[in-house]
């Protein structure tokens, strides 16, 4: 349909612009030149910078031509959701407007003008464990005492350096002292081994696009003539080079906003320059000021429902539990329909409570299973809410899932040493110390990559057969991995097909088998988180990393409907290194805590989810059947429960993935031994017409489901054991194989041979 005339979409916008105090409207109403909003707290900054954006769009601005920049991807979500919402009135839409981080900004225009930039077409981003793994290789070909030179201190340094867009020669061109020289030195080192591996750091995403918009003036006109409208959230947070990269964009049309507020800069310790907002004015005396300043424990329910479960235990010394404060809220007992629907509620809540005067350090978020903690940490970090995962490490810090990462890092990019170095002899497959260094000796002594040395590992001196042949192993494995990186399809068919990749890394490599010989808690944990990254690649929804029209000119497209496997593969491993950019804490609010209901003990918090309340995960599978297990189960439960000062909610999802294969949740028994008149339920509506778990499956109702699924299938048909198919007849299992597509077996036959089949269907009988 034809789009309104910016004379009709900008009258057809006003009744919402009507609510906004005279200094909002006057913030919403400037056009033509600098502006410094000096927005207090609470002031509705963000509604006046998407209401000023929805406004100049109504206008005749091209949306393409409109760049809005901030700190948090959540800043950047939400306000991409009210401006849709308010032109959505206009009949307009937000279609080309670039809503996103600094950082983010900084990846997708290099991305896009790779050459004009200076960097590889598919380079990596190091995350500060991977950066600080590089940096300590760096100390050590500098010949620096690692006990005087630490990683910290050096990325420190390095990280200063950048943010005044320093690079190594000019560093070492001021180095004056013998630490100086050090740093330089290793800083040398650090960029060699970047650029070997055709890597960036964070401070890479700021420091060269400020310094390539600096010294390139054709790229500079390029840019300023794309983007003639540029609002930055935050303006206190900014430091030299993001603050380089704004005034050069709107060197031309000078057509700027900026939203801050000088007393809440409090980044000073990483870079942030209070001086940018202070000096606004006199960076831009024609600039506008725009100013915006209006502005003992349980309580008796929680006890007595903590009671009421305790006592189904019978290993127990009875006991009356009574409570000193007032009967307080009925326990929330909510049942989602998944588990992204679980956290969001949960978000959502503890959103509300937090507006209504709780801080966010009386709130947790307990949990059985560590690898619960993924999706609430991916909801948090969206919606902006700023937690710590204590006494335990955030999903994709733990060790196993770097390792998974490792793998999936290199297959992207085999130039990455710092994922090669992690992964190439985990598990361990006899590439011992001495032949590894004799490896990357060989690759420093003949200029070249540590991955092309490892081709020909038997010519390398002091390799011992063993090693080279594993070497020669391992490098087919991932080339033999990279080959399915070619493939094409649309952003939801990739998803399926990453999570494929990723289960196919993980059982390859040998991680699922290394974890599951070890049979303790730990690695019954880790097997839990490998299986919860399949289903992390599984849910990732694809980006379109470049900027459409930058490259060709063609500014009216601003979708990608098809891309391939491997620009897939970047955008996921992107989104998992830029988690970082988004976790922006407030330290006058603190922060909510995600941790285990074991690590849990011995602490309060006036609000406490419970989640993942299932069969299966509380109690947890390994005690089911056992009745002591069971009972120490409940005791679990009892302890998260009464952590809660003021409220408590217990939650719950019907379907949840496991190893990206969705399967269906039963409501943890403990949920119906507390009373009734104690519990506030909920459960969200279902019917088989919008249930996803039942669409695609006509076999799936009332009376015929497909049984056992997923892991459970797994467990009821392990490998070795033998079973009889009613067309194939007496075979043994070689293989089980989750895939969000369903759970295969690969079964040799006694007469029919090897065949594949997926298990929900298939009508075996176990025979031993």
């Amino acid at each position: 349909m034809d789009l309104p005339k910016p004379l009709a979409a900008a009258a057809a916008l006003q009744p919402y612009l009507a609510g906004l105090t005279p200094s909002q409207r006057a913030v919403v109403d400037h056009r033509g030149g600098p502006l410094l909003v000096n927005a207090g707290p609470g002031s509705g900054k963000t509604t006046v910078v998407t209401h000023r954006i929805a406004s100049l769009i109504a206008e005749g601005v091209a949306p393409w031509r409109i760049l809005g920049l901030t700190f948090t991807n959540k800043a950047a979500q939400e306000m991409r959701g009210r401006v849709e919402a308010l032109l959505e009135h206009a009949g307009l839409t937000a279609d080309g407007v670039l809503l996103c981080t600094f950082h983010s900004f900084g990846a997708r225009l290099m991305r896009t003008l790779p050459d004009d930039f200076g960097v590889p077409a598919r380079f990596v981003i190091l995350d500060a464990a991977d950066q600080k793994s590089a940096i300590k290789q760096a100390i050590r070909a500098a010949n620096l005492d690692p006990k005087s030179f630490t990683p910290a201190s050096i990325s420190s340094a390095i990280s200063a350096a950048k943010n005044q867009l320093k690079n190594a020669e000019a560093y070492e061109s001021e180095a004056v002292d013998f630490l100086t020289r050090a740093v330089a030195k290793t800083y040398h080192e650090y960029e060699a081994r970047l650029k070997m591996q055709e890597a960036l750091d964070f401070d890479d995403l700021l420091m060269r696009p400020a310094v390539a918009l600096r010294d390139h003036p054709e790229l500079r006109a390029r840019l300023t003539q794309r983007w003639t409208h540029l609002l930055i959230d935050e303006y206190q947070d900014t430091n030299f080079a993001q603050f380089l990269v704004a005034d050069l964009l709107v060197s031309e049309a000078r057509n700027v906003t900026v939203v801050g507020d000088p007393d809440q800069s409090i980044y000073g310790w990483r870079g942030a320059n209070i001086g940018n907002i202070l000096e606004f004015e006199t960076r831009y005396p024609d600039a506008k000021v725009i100013p915006l300043g209006e502005n003992f424990r349980s309580t008796k329910t929680i006890v007595a429902a903590a009671d009421a479960l305790i006592r189904h235990n019978e290993q127990r010394k009875p006991k009356n539990l009574e409570a000193a404060n007032d009967a307080g809220d009925r326990v929330r007992i909510r049942r989602s329909e998944d588990e992204r629907g679980e956290a969001q509620d949960v978000v959502d809540h503890l959103k509300e409570v937090e507006r209504s005067g709780t801080p966010w350090s009386e709130m947790a978020v307990l949990y059985r299973m560590n690898a619960l903690s993924r999706v609430f940490e991916e909801v948090l970090r969206r919606e902006g809410v700023p937690y710590i995962v204590a006494k335990g490490t955030s999903f994709f810090e733990r060790k196993e899932v770097r390792d998974a990462v490792g793998y999936l890092r290199l297959l992207a990019n085999p130039r990455d040493e710092v994922a090669l170095e992690r992964v190439v002899n985990m598990p361990p497959r006899g590439i011992g110390a001495t032949s590894w260094s004799r490896v990357i000796g060989e690759a420093r002594a003949s200029n070249q990559s540590v991955w092309e040395a490892m081709q020909s590992p038997s010519r390398i001196e002091g390799v011992s057969a063993r090693a080279a042949k594993a070497i020669e192993n391992f490098v087919e494995m991932v080339q033999g991995w990279r080959t399915a990186l070619a493939q094409k399809g649309t952003l939801e068919a990739l998803s399926r097909d990453l999570s494929d990749v990723v289960q196919r890394v993980i059982d390859e490599s040998g991680l699922a088998a290394h974890y599951a010989r070890g049979g303790t808690e730990e690695d019954h944990d880790r097997i839990e988180n490998l299986d919860e990254l399949v289903s992390a690649a599984a849910d990732f929804p694809g980006v379109v990393s470049e900027l459409p029209g930058l490259a060709s000119d063609a500014e009216q497209t601003f979708q990608a409907e098809v891309q391939t496997l491997e620009a897939h593969l970047f955008g996921w491993l992107e989104s998992i290194s830029l988690v970082a950019d988004s976790d922006q804490v407030d330290p006058t609010r603190g922060v909510l805590t995600l941790m285990s209901l074991h690590a849990s003990k011995g602490l309060e918090f006036e609000e406490v989810v419970v989640a993942g309340c299932e069969e299966s995960l509380l109690p947890h599978q390994r005690s089911i059947g056992d009745s002591d297990a069971i009972e120490e189960e409940r005791r679990l439960l009892f302890v998260g429960m009464t952590r809660a000062k003021k409220n408590l909610t217990l939650t719950s999802a019907k379907s949840r993935p496991v190893r990206g294969f969705r399967e269906r949740t039963i409501e943890s028994q403990f949920l119906s031994e507390i009373p009734d008149e104690l519990v506030e339920r909920w459960e969200a509506n279902e019917s088989a017409m919008n249930d996803s778990f039942l669409q695609g499956s006509s076999s799936l109702s009332l009376g015929g489901r497909r049984g056992p699924s997923g892991r459970r299938l797994a467990n009821l048909f392990p490998v070795g054991c033998l079973v009889e198919h009613e067309q194939f007849g007496v075979g043994r299992v070689e293989a089980i194989m989750p895939r969000p597509t369903g759970t295969t077996a690969r079964i040799d036959f006694r007469y029919d041979g090897v065949k594949t089949i997926i298990l929900e269907y298939a009508k075996l009988e176990r025979l031993e």
